[in-house]
């Protein structure tokens, strides 16, 4: 699988959206999965030790296979870089890769606090 390289703004709220689709771009249903995103310092960190952990259970459209990943500014107060994945479980219990590879949080000028 490729590494895909993400970059964020630290203590900034962001929201992704992916869809699943098969080999000819249709969508595939995800009725019933859960997809896990999970940040780490190191690998070879339990994922009860993951910097931040989301499990995702309600879809934007399931049906259209439409699913979103939704970060607070408190998830992303974070400087460095760090390894992620996200991964999918179907209805049923098959786990799939979906996307891993880099993440780098990065400092501000303007610090919102209120």
């Amino acid at each position: 699988m490729e590494q895909t390289k993400l970059e964020l703004k630290r203590g900034r709220t962001k929201k992704y959206g992916i869809q699943f689709v098969d080999g000819n771009g249709i969508p595939i249903s995800i009725v019933g999965w859960t997809i896990y995103f999970t940040v780490k310092e190191h690998l070879s960190d339990l994922d009860s030790a993951a910097k931040i952990k989301k499990i995702i259970t309600d879809h934007v459209d399931a049906i259209n296979g439409k699913s979103q990943i939704s970060l607070s500014a408190v998830d992303t107060d974070l400087v460095g870089n760090y390894i992620f994945d996200i991964t999918g479980k179907t209805n049923l219990a098959e786990v799939y890769p979906i996307l891993e590879g880099f993440i780098n949080f990065t400092e501000v000028v303007t610090q919102v606090t209120s």
